[in-house]
């Protein structure tokens, strides 16, 4: 409600501007943690997302690896360097484990196995 002052001019009550910010207090109270949960929800698919793209980019060094005679890697990690696979693999994940079952950390400390041929 608008209340005219003495100076003849139009504004808000002070108890209409701290509804306000109380509400808008209260938004922020709620919006916060669900924001932080989405976005750790959207961090773990992405990690899912690239573990199945590793797994792809795996069988394709595998069958690069076999062509080339090439000994193939049996550290996880060692695979995270090779052809087809240092492209997928950010600074913001870590692979670990022997193959054939590699284990790929994401930011969050959530992880996930992919399958490597061996």
């Amino acid at each position: 409600m608008k209340v005219q002052n003495h100076s003849g001019q139009l504004g808000f009550s002070m108890l209409e501007l701290v509804i306000a910010v109380l509400l808008i207090g209260i938004l922020a109270a709620v919006a916060v943690p669900r924001f932080q949960e989405l976005t750790i929800a959207a961090q773990n698919a992405g990690l899912k997302a690239t573990a199945s793209e590793l797994s792809v980019a795996a069988s394709v060094a595998f069958t690069k690896f076999k062509v080339d005679g090439t000994p193939m890697p049996t550290l996880c990690s060692d695979y995270g360097r090779a052809p087809y696979i240092e492209n997928v693999v950010s600074s913001v994940y870590t692979i670990t484990g022997n193959v054939p079952n590699c284990e790929l950390t994401g930011p969050t400390g959530a992880s996930v196995t992919f399958f490597v041929p061996n």
